[in-house]
């Protein structure tokens, strides 16, 4: 980007001697234009990986990334196309059977937001104790009401204020503080934390499953790889 804005800024502190100069001599313009390299396309698909692992990783933390990544990349569609229509040569085109390891790189990164926005559901939300309590606890499950949830998330302290002894309560699933064994982790918390950690488990092996059916799916109907591999059958025979 750096030598992009800096060939901008010499076009157009020097516009009218460079009309003057190169006016008619198109060659000439495209000689003094930015040069294609091996690493032109580097920081293109760094930004793209970079882009793909936040909003992947953390979608279920910001559910409006990926609307902000999508008016992102149309603005950038016309960005890059000026850039490389106007600001640099004309790329030699190279043959390649696909992008090579920025593709591992994506696929080890699609691999860890499962297990990311996994843990974030499973850990952060109330979605969670919500089930525990209406399947297990609550007296009335069916009517899913929720009633005494609230007190249900609730753990009871002490503290003096001005002489006079108060309770009050904080989240938390823990012991009293007169119990036997106070502010220790009741039944309750071991409960959401096994249901947490069940949720987890199939919540991953559910959406790797879908990414290995996906996978099955061949990139090239059959019915196209076949003529590919007739017209590259009659080319061999030609050649030979």
């Amino acid at each position: 980007m750096q030598s992009i804005i800096q060939n901008c800024l010499t076009k157009l502190s020097s516009s009218n001697k460079w009309r003057k100069n190169y006016q008619g001599q198109e060659w000439l313009k495209d000689y003094y234009l930015i040069s294609w390299t091996n690493l032109t396309l580097f920081a293109e698909y760094l930004e793209m990986v970079l882009q793909y692992g936040f909003i992947s990783i953390f979608a279920v933390a910001f559910p409006l990334g990926p609307l902000f990544s999508l008016i992102n990349n149309l603005v950038e569609i016309k960005i890059d196309a000026f850039k490389i229509l106007t600001q640099y040569k004309r790329p030699l085109p190279k043959r390649a059977q696909d992008i090579g390891m920025w593709q591992r790189i994506l696929s080890t990164i699609t691999y860890l937001a499962v297990i990311t926005n996994g843990l974030i559901l499973a850990f952060t939300s109330d979605f969670i104790p919500r089930l525990v309590y209406k399947y297990s606890y609550e007296n009335n499950p069916i009517h899913n009401n929720l009633k005494g949830y609230v007190k249900f998330t609730l753990s009871v302290d002490t503290f003096h204020l001005n002489g006079i002894q108060t309770e009050c309560y904080y989240k938390d699933y823990r012991q009293a503080y007169n119990s036997e064994i106070p502010y220790e982790n009741t039944s309750i918390f071991y409960h959401i934390l096994a249901a947490r950690l069940i949720f987890l488990v199939i919540f991953e092996h559910v959406v790797f499953s879908v990414v290995a059916i996906m996978h099955w799916i061949p990139d090239v109907p059959t019915i196209v790889q076949e003529k590919i591999d007739a017209e590259n059958l009659i080319i061999q025979r030609a050649l030979w």
